[in-house]
C-alpha cells in the first residue's frame, strides 16, 4: 500500500494541469484516468478547436511499479469506457475515414493507407504475461499508437488505435465507438490481445483541423462554462471476481 501511495503521489507530480485519480478499488488491480485539455482558457460558451489527451492506467493493488514499468501484473481489462464532459465536443463531418485494414501493418504502412484520416498519437506499455496475472512483469514491451478517424459504426463515429511495437513485430488495432450524444468512448479490447498481454498504459493526444466543402472544423473543440473539464472512466476486467472500476479525473479551465 505504501509503494501505491508513493506512486501515485509521483504521479500526480508529473501531470501538472491534469490531474490523475485512481478508482477506490476492492479488487487485486486498480485503474486511473488522466485529462489534459488545451489551451486551458477557453469560451464560457463557444467551441474552440482544443487538444485533448487521454491517459489510462492499469496497476497491481500489492506491487504496482509504475504505468510504464509495472511491478506485479495486474488482471487484464476487457472494456474501457471513457465518459467525456459536455463542455467537450468531437466532430467528423466531411473528415476522411480510414477504410483500409491496419491489421499487420507497421506504422508506416499504416500511414501511407490512412494518412489523411489520422487524428494524432501516443504511446502504450504492456506486459507480455500470456493473461496471466498476479506474477512479475517480465516480458514488458512498448508500443508507438497512432490514431485515426475510423468507418462509422451503428451510425456512431469509431477511432481506430494502431499500436506497433516493430522490434517484435507486433501490431494491434483498438477499435473505439464515439457516442457523441452521451460523449461516451467505448473501447473493447479484443480477447487475442488481453489472452496474450496485459495493458498497463494507453495514453493519446488527438487534435485536427481540417476543411470540407469550404468550411472549417475541429476533430477536437471545447469550452469551459464551469472551471474545469472532467472524464469518468469504467473499466471491466476479463477476470469474473474483478469488480469494476470508476475512476475519475478532471482538467482545470479558465472561460472568459
Amino acid at each position: 500500500m505504501r509503494k501505491q501511495l508513493v506512486w501515485i503521489l509521483a504521479a500526480a507530480m508529473a501531470v501538472s494541469v491534469a490531474s490523475v485519480a485512481w478508482a477506490d478499488s476492492t479488487g487485486t488491480s486498480s485503474s486511473a484516468v488522466s485529462i489534459k485539455v488545451t489551451p486551458s482558457k477557453l469560451s464560457k460558451k463557444s467551441y474552440k478547436g482544443a487538444k485533448l489527451t487521454v491517459e489510462t492506467s492499469t496497476l497491481s493493488n500489492t506491487n504496482p511499479g509504475t504505468p510504464t514499468h509495472p511491478g506485479t501484473v495486474p488482471v487484464s481489462t476487457k472494456d474501457v469506457k471513457l465518459k467525456l464532459d459536455k463542455d467537450i465536443k468531437f466532430t467528423t463531418k466531411g473528415l476522411p475515414q480510414c477504410t483500409k485494414s491496419l491489421e499487420n501493418t507497421t506504422t508506416q504502412q499504416a500511414l501511407s493507407l490512412c494518412k489523411k484520416a489520422k487524428v494524432g498519437g501516443g504511446a502504450a506499455t504492456a506486459c507480455i504475461s500470456g493473461g496471466v496475472s498476479g506474477g512479475p512483469c517480465t516480458g514488458l514491451i512498448s508500443f508507438k499508437v497512432t490514431a485515426f478517424n475510423g468507418k462509422p459504426k451503428g451510425g456512431k463515429p469509431t477511432l481506430l488505435l494502431h499500436s506497433r511495437n516493430d522490434a517484435n513485430s507486433l501490431t494491434t488495432v483498438l477499435v473505439g465507438k464515439l457516442n457523441t450524444k452521451s460523449n461516451v468512448l467505448d473501447v473493447p479490447i479484443p480477447a487475442s490481445v488481453y489472452n496474450l498481454a496485459t495493458i498497463t498504459d494507453f495514453k493519446t493526444t488527438v487534435s485536427r483541423s481540417y476543411k470540407s466543402k469550404g468550411k472549417k472544423y475541429s476533430y477536437v473543440s471545447a469550452r469551459c462554462s464551469h472551471k474545469k473539464l472532467t472524464m469518468k472512466g469504467t473499466f471491466s476486467y476479463v477476470s469474473a471476481s474483478e469488480p469494476t472500476d470508476h475512476p475519475t479525473a478532471t482538467s482545470k479551465c479558465t472561460g472568459k
